[in-house]
């Protein structure tokens, strides 16, 4: 113990004091054992001064000193123990709020100025226990400054038993008033010696925290040993640091019968000790007014020695900067108090070391009772939680990097601007913060679990469990967004010298020994992934068969994390390897450009590799291709390099010859063909020994195919997977995404096949069915509402009621009809039959209401010399136009119906009437004109007609009665190469039609693409490209999509952006019902009638089936 300096000044020792002190010395270093659980030694108590009595007293042979008179007052027989109130006066301290805990004790009572010194002696043995209540404030005058030595026991449970915080808890039904838990207790003697040392060191000292908890485990154990503490129940079960046992103070339990089920105190919230000249701690104020209501009789015995003070007076001022003891057995050395280290820095960011196993963390005589196995258990365990504390320093590290950049924006050195700084640290940091404080929340877990269960931790699989319940979402989405967090940050990098310097920067921080920021960020990911084997590391050594199976759970929570995030993780990186094609590939030439679409958000990469193909051609070597399989789209490019001249460098290219092909369109076969050899005395290119597997790609519509190979069967055999998974989910997609359903309404009435009739005289064409060829339909509407059907054939014309195939009739015996249509308003059949076109009153074909035909039916035109009509609006008035084949050119004539003769208005105009028999109508053609080459057919536009031909379009305008070419070419146009190219290929397409846009542009169709063009004519360059996949026989613009009519399929595509949205497959197609260029009401469209050839099951022949296509709302 500590001596008073013997200099002679203030407080020196006289020699008979000296001896005293070294009395005491010998006695407390020779003392007696007493049993600590977990092997922490505690010796005896045995001060000169202790006697029992009830009256304590000093040693005759110690000079006393004098009390100050206290007033007489009668004092009760229990005077010898105060008693308890249920509610202190003082205030209370709470242990919760110090964050490091206490060490030892001194006890030496201070002596006066000018005085002998006092001896020491303990707290306990002081004349203040027989002080009543109402001399407390001179009791506690007498106790202020009194020496204290947290090492004795007795002074321990003196103040414990003042700071202590009791109430009324339940335990087993039954209420204990004043009891308290065992993690109560040892969290209050934590907080005294924490207090202590701050006071002694007069600076805040780091302690374990893991020893620190030992050490007031222990103490309360020996507490528990001599009955200054019991269970409330009275059950004799080993002292636990925990919320599941309830404890009572002895003195209080007679004292908690008198005061009721409600008692409780308030605990001490103040400071317990002051710093003293020559490195002396005493009581303080209020700690001393505490003290006099605590008990003294019957307290403990024992020293603790973890916290006994060195010998050497030196010793006393360890809080001096680089003094140290001169003795090696020094008392305060070996027991986890440095006190020369370094004093603790609240601000210091070093990340814990990790360095120490958990066997040396505890006493080398506990580890050797402990068997091998449950050793490797701790050690993993301790590791485990060593591995999460440094995860969460580099979390932490990765919130001090952003907030240094946030901080860095604010400068004129930002390296980012302010508008985008936020999307910045949301695209590169994602939720770091979220899953920082989850993290933070599971290691205070952690570490609360290792202080209560100090020095063996028994289970951490319930922690476990529940953080990774409750960590779920947050860790799968970061390290879902980890490939992109990493794209982002490499590409401003690249992009911004300023964000450059910043991050190596973040690399010469200190706290990131040296690694560089997207270590940092793909610390989340690796950390998910070393879970499973941290736990099986735990695992292994666990026997408890419940906390095998809570490990086991927390493994397989984990587990299906891990490969939600994989998901994610592969999604992500493919959504970049997109993004890079998107900038890679390039067409060879404009006209094999397509949009693939590939920063669109749904698209997804299925597949890629690298294929040869067969040189062909003046090629002598294979060539090394890309083959990618996208889920739209199969693209083979080659690889090229490219020098860039602002990098320096070259830049990798992907260039496509062939035009993509759509997967709906794609078609893989020969996968199990036998490999091909390529030998060392063939041509150049087979320069090596080795199998080249191959499988043939080749678009299902057209001609043109390509072999491909690869030099393993294993990759071959992975394509074939790739290309059944692609047509799979391809075949899904279609049917859930279908727009357009095909509704059937002929079914079996049009046969392919010649079948004899059963009777001679019965012809083949009035059979239920026939040999015929469906070439036209129209859908129309009687004057009653009924919807009818009107299909035109190679024998004739059937008309029946729309959606009834059993309703058809044949009602015109005609050949080889072309086209038919209804004028509604003056209810007139047009029929284009052996190229000539005549007229019926409709009431003779289909009567209602009994009344009669008005004429017989009569021909437009002279014998077989019209190619096609068209009906249309022009002034409001119902219009037939049609073309009459000449020599060199044809004739185009426009007729309205007139009831009265029509005046010949000028040069231009003829009146021309086609009379019927009873001469009441006629129609008169009202215009005619020319057009130099075969016409093919001719539509409506708002303001004129658009014919096309085998050598293009040309526009015929109403108004100023010209007809130009369309579309218009510039002079200039040779300049532009996209514009040159597209000119060229309108060359040598075949103009089939022409339709309205919205905002004065035309769309014109051709029967291998289409191309807008505004309102002058002049073609429109954009991104869009309308190219189809087959040659198109007819093109329909319907509402927002585009049409395309070929033999094998129909093409549906989006009319804004040309995207593939639909592909119908069938056979022999073609479309029926004629269609106006102006985009009129879908309320007035008229139906998409089609025919195609399918197998009749009632018959088992070929049938063609006429349908209507109907966009689904």
């Amino acid at each position: 113990m500590p001596r008073p300096p013997l200099d002679g000044g203030p407080g020196a020792m006289s020699a008979m004091d000296e001896l005293l002190c070294a009395v005491n010395e010998s006695i407390e270093a020779c003392a007696l054992d007493t049993e600590v659980p977990h092997g922490v030694p505690v010796h005896t108590e045995r001060p000169i001064s202790v006697r029992k009595s009830s009256t304590p007293t000093l040693p005759s042979d110690m000079p006393r000193r004098p009390l100050p008179k206290i007033p007489s007052r009668s004092v009760s027989s229990d005077s010898h123990m105060p008693p308890v109130y249920a509610d202190h006066s003082i205030p209370t301290l709470h242990a919760a709020q110090t964050e490091i805990a206490p060490q030892g004790i001194g006890a030496a009572h201070t002596r006066p100025e000018k005085a002998e010194p006092p001896p020491d002696y303990a707290l306990h043995s002081m004349p203040f226990a027989g002080a009543c209540a109402a001399h407390e404030f001179d009791a506690a005058a007498l106790l202020q400054g009194t020496a204290v030595d947290m090492s004795r026991l007795s002074q321990i449970a003196q103040l414990l038993s003042c700071m202590m915080q009791r109430h009324p808890l339940i335990k087993g039904s039954v209420v204990y008033p004043l009891s308290f838990t065992g993690r109560m207790m040892v969290s209050t003697i934590e907080s005294m010696i924490q207090q202590y040392l701050d006071t002694m060191l007069q600076h805040p000292f780091v302690v374990p925290p893991a020893y620190l908890h030992y050490l007031s485990t222990s103490i309360a154990r020996s507490l528990k040993t001599q009955l200054f503490v019991h269970e409330a129940d009275w059950d004799d079960h080993p002292f636990t640091c925990g919320v599941g046992e309830v404890y009572m103070f002895f003195a209080d339990s007679a004292t908690a019968e008198k005061l009721g089920h409600s008692a409780c105190t308030r605990q001490l919230a103040t400071d317990l000790f002051e710093a003293q000249p020559h490195a002396r701690t005493t009581l303080s104020t209020s700690a001393a007014a505490a003290c006099t209501t605590a008990p003294w009789a019957d307290l403990p015995t024992g020293v603790f020695a973890p916290l006994t003070r060195c010998y050497s007076p030196t010793c006393a001022q360890m809080h001096a900067p680089g003094t140290t003891c001169y003795s090696s057995t020094c008392a305060n050395a070996g027991r986890g108090f440095q006190h020369n280290a370094v004093p603790f820095d609240a601000t210091s960011e070093e990340a814990p070391s990790g360095a120490e196993s958990w066997v040396e963390t505890v006493p080398a005589e506990i580890v050797a009772t402990i068997p091998t196995a449950q050793v490797s258990r701790q050690n993993a365990m301790h590791e485990f939680i060593q591995k999460e504390t440094s995860f969460l320093h580099d979390l932490e590290l990765l919130e001090k990097f952003a907030t240094q950049l946030r901080e860095l924006c604010a400068t004129p050195m930002a390296p980012l601007s302010i508008h985008t700084l936020d999307a910045f640290l949301a695209d590169v940091f994602g939720n770091y913060s979220a899953l920082t404080n989850h993290i933070s929340a599971f290691i205070d877990r952690l570490h609360e679990r290792q202080r209560e269960e100090y020095p063996m931790v028994d289970t951490i699989s319930d922690i476990l469990v529940d953080a990774a319940l409750e960590w779920g979402s947050v860790y799968t989405t970061y390290v879902q967004h980890y490939p992109c967090a990493l794209h982002r940050l490499k590409r401003e990098i690249a992009a911004n010298p300023r964000m450059s310097k910043f991050v190596d920067s973040c690399r010469r921080d200190p706290a990131a020994h040296r690694h560089p920021l997207d270590n940092f960020l793909f610390r989340p990911p690796a950390r998910l992934q070393r879970y499973h084997l941290h736990l099986e590391s735990i695992l292994k050594y666990t026997e408890s068969e419940e906390d095998r199976e809570k490990l086991q759970l927390a493994m397989e929570i984990i587990d299906e994390q891990c490969k939600v995030a994989q998901v994610g993780v592969e999604s992500a990186e493919q959504r970049l390897q997109l993004l890079q094609y998107a900038q890679q590939l390039v067409p060879k030439t404009s006209d094999v450009y397509t949009n693939m679409y590939l920063q669109d958000p749904k698209r997804k990469l299925i597949f890629y590799s690298n294929v040869l193909r067969r040189p062909d051609g003046f090629e002598f070597e294979w060539v090394n291709m890309v083959a990618i399989l996208l889920d739209n789209v199969f693209v083979l490019a080659k690889r090229k390099q490219e020098s860039t001249e602002d990098q320096g460098g070259a830049e990798e290219r992907f260039v496509y010859y062939r035009k993509p092909i759509p997967i709906a369109c794609l078609d893989m076969a020969d996968f199990n063909d036998p490999p091909l050899t390529r030998g060392p005395l063939s041509r150049r290119w087979m320069t090596t020994d080795a199998n080249l597997y191959p499988f043939l790609v080749r678009h299902r519509f057209s001609r043109e195919s390509v072999t491909l190979y690869v030099p393993t069967a294993e990759l071959r055999a992975e394509w074939a997977t790739k290309f059944a998974q692609v047509r799979h989910l391809q075949s899904a997609r279609s049917e859930q995404e279908r727009l357009f359903v095909s509704l059937p309404l002929s079914a079996d009435t049009f046969a392919s096949s010649w079948k004899p009739a059963e009777a001679p005289q019965e012809l083949v064409h009035d059979h239920g069915w026939a040999f015929v060829d469906v070439a036209c339909a129209s859908a129309f509407r009687l004057a009653d509402g009924t919807n009818m059907l009107a299909i035109g054939t190679s024998e004739g014309v059937w008309i029946g009621l729309h959606g009834e195939p059993a309703s058809l009739a044949k009602v015109l015996h005609l050949r080889n009809v072309t086209q038919c249509a209804l004028m509604t308003q003056c209810n007139r059949f047009l029929v284009l039959a052996d190229r000539s076109l005549v007229v019926y009153d409709m009431e003779a074909l289909v009567p209602s209401q009994g009344i009669p035909s008005s004429f017989a039916p009569f021909k437009l035109s002279g014998n077989r010399d019209v190619l096609f009509f068209s009906v249309g609006m022009m002034d409001g008035k119902e219009t037939l136009v049609y073309g009459k084949r000449r020599t060199n050119e044809t004739s185009i004539r426009i007729l309205q119906l007139q009831l009265t003769p029509i005046p010949r208005p000028g040069r231009g105009w003829r009146k021309k009437h086609t009379a019927n028999t009873d001469g009441s109508t006629d129609f008169c053609e009202v215009l005619k004109f020319y057009v130099g080459y075969e016409a093919t057919n001719a539509q409506f536009l708002p303001d004129g007609l658009m014919v096309s031909s085998w050598r293009g379009m040309q526009r015929f305008r109403f108004a100023s009665r010209t007809l130009e070419p369309w579309p218009l070419v510039k002079s200039n146009a040779r300049e532009d190469a996209v514009l040159w190219a597209l000119l060229k290929q309108w060359e040598s397409a075949k103009a089939l039609c022409a339709y309205a846009m919205p905002g004065g542009t035309l769309l014109l169709c051709y029967d291998r693409y289409g191309a807008h063009v505004d309102a002058q004519g002049y073609p429109i360059v954009s991104d869009v490209v309308l190219e189809w996949e087959g040659k198109a026989q007819r093109v329909v613009v319907y509402g927002n999509y585009i049409l395309v009519f070929c033999a094998a399929f129909i093409e549906v595509r989006c009319r804004s952006t040309g995207e593939l949205c639909q592909l119908i497959a069938g056979r022999d197609i073609k479309l029926l019902s004629r269609h106006d260029a102006v985009l009129c009401d879908p309320a007035v469209r008229e139906p998409l009638l089609f025919v195609q050839r399918v197998k009749s099951e009632a018959i088992r022949e070929d049938v063609q089936c006429v349908y209507e296509l109907v966009l689904q709302e």
